[in-house]
C-alpha cells in the first residue's frame, strides 16, 4: 500500500471569479477576509495592499545626487576597472585572450613587485645612521655625468688661464731683454771693444755653470 497522499492547503485566495461572477453576497469573499485557520490573523486583503508602502520615505534629491557623484567619479576610476571582463572575454581567439589574461597578470604582479621593492629600499634607507632617507638629496644633485663635464670644462678654463699667463710672462721678459741690451748698447766699454766684453761674459757664465752657481747670484 501507497504513502497516503496529504490534501493540499490554499493558503492564497483564489483567483476572482466563482463568487462575484454568481453575485452570491451570501457567501464570504476570500478577497476581503481570510481566516486565522489559513494562517493569517483575519487582516483584511485590501489593507494589506494598501498599506503595502506605508512609512516608506525615498528623498529623490538625495538619489539623484548620489547618482550625479557617482557618474563623476567615473573620470578618476581606471580603464582596467571600468571595462568589463563580459564583454572582453569573448573577443579574439582564444590562444590570444589567454595570452591576453597571461600578460595583464605578470603586468599586476611587476606592478606589485615593483611597489614591495620600494617600499623595501626606503625602509632601508630609512634605517641608515644620522642622514636617514638619502633618496631625495640624491634626486636632486646633479648626476655623475655632469659633475665629470663640469670638470672637464673647470679643467680647460685653468689651462687657458696657465698659458695666458705664461704669455704674459714672455712678453714680459722679452721687453726686459729688449730694455737690457738697449742699456748695454749704450755703455762706453762695449762701444770701445764689444767682442772682448763679450767673450769675458760668456767665459764668466760657463764657469758659473760648472761651479754650480745662479746665474743670477751678483757675485
Amino acid at each position: 500500500m501507497g504513502k497516503a497522499r496529504r490534501q493540499r492547503k490554499k493558503y492564497h485566495a483564489p483567483a476572482v471569479g466563482g463568487n462575484i461572477a454568481t453575485g452570491n453576497k451570501n457567501e464570504s469573499d476570500p478577497t476581503e477576509t481570510m481566516s486565522t485557520s489559513e494562517g493569517n490573523l483575519g487582516i483584511s486583503r485590501n489593507r494589506i495592499r494598501s498599506d503595502l508602502f506605508a512609512g516608506l520615505n525615498m528623498n529623490l534629491q538625495a538619489s539623484l545626487e548620489t547618482r550625479s557623484l557617482a557618474h563623476s567619479d567615473m573620470d578618476t576610476m581606471s580603464l582596467a576597472s571600468m571595462r568589463s571582463t563580459k564583454s572582453t572575454c569573448r573577443d579574439g581567439k582564444k590562444l590570444d585572450r589567454r595570452k591576453q589574461r597571461r600578460q595583464d597578470l605578470l603586468e599586476i604582479l611587476n606592478f606589485r613587485r615593483s611597489l614591495d621593492e620600494e617600499s623595501l629600499a626606503q625602509k632601508k634607507r630609512q634605517k641608515t645612521a644620522v642622514v636617514g632617507d638619502m633618496r631625495p638629496l640624491t634626486d636632486a644633485l646633479p648626476s655623475l655625468e655632469r659633475l665629470q663635464s663640469l670638470a672637464q670644462i673647470q679643467k680647460a678654463k685653468e689651462e687657458h688661464q696657465k698659458n695666458s699667463k705664461k704669455q704674459s710672462n714672455l712678453q714680459k721678459q722679452l721687453v726686459d731683454d729688449v730694455a737690457t741690451f738697449v742699456s748695454i748698447a749704450q755703455y762706453k766699454d762695449y762701444q770701445k771693444d764689444m767682442f772682448n766684453l763679450v767673450g769675458v761674459s760668456v767665459q764668466e757664465r760657463l764657469r758659473r755653470a760648472q761651479a754650480g752657481e745662479d746665474d743670477d747670484d751678483p757675485k
